[in-house]
């Protein structure tokens, strides 16, 4: 649990710098309200469906040409008490479609998951999805998350954001 605190410091302290005229304009960030499907029967036996909070901040330079470059952090708990049946993703991204033309889009990602369900370990995963851009300042995504296995337990998912 020791870890999971320090990464959600650390994700927060990152989210604070980048709030800085200096590093990226707050223009580049946006949060996610969701909820998530586990699809894996043994982790969804625990965790039942989940809660979600996320947060990208976009990357000044685009890693790929054409698209739009972003990292990500998430959570997805059971309940907001800090037991067990938790995953942390944190992927770098990158956005298709994205322009005043098109309201939709599509986004792929890869980084680390920190599980906490059956015991702490932290997994590769990857990330992927379609969104749409409600208005100016809504959008709506669905989300599909794989991972590798931690102590029985995958982060594997889909959510609706």
């Amino acid at each position: 649990m020791k870890h999971i605190t320090v990464l959600f410091a650390s994700a927060l302290a990152v989210a604070g710098f980048a709030q800085t005229k200096s590093l990226i304009n707050t223009s580049g960030m946006s949060f996610r309200l969701g909820g998530v499907y586990p699809l894996e029967k043994a982790t969804r036996n625990i965790t039942g469906n989940m809660i979600a909070l996320g947060a990208d901040v976009e990357i000044p330079t685009s890693l790929m040409k054409g698209s739009a470059s972003f990292f990500s952090v998430d959570w997805y708990g059971k309940s907001g008490s800090g037991a067990k049946g938790n995953f942390f993703p944190v992927m770098i991204n990158q956005r298709f479609g994205d322009v005043e033309e098109s309201k939709t889009y599509s986004f792929l990602g890869v980084g680390v998951v920190f599980i906490d369900v059956t015991n702490a370990k932290t997994v590769l995963g990857a990330r992927g999805g379609f969104g749409t851009r409600l208005s100016s300042h809504t959008f709506a995504e669905l989300t599909l998350l794989l991972s590798g296995n931690a102590g029985g337990a995958k982060a594997s998912s889909v959510g609706a954001f």
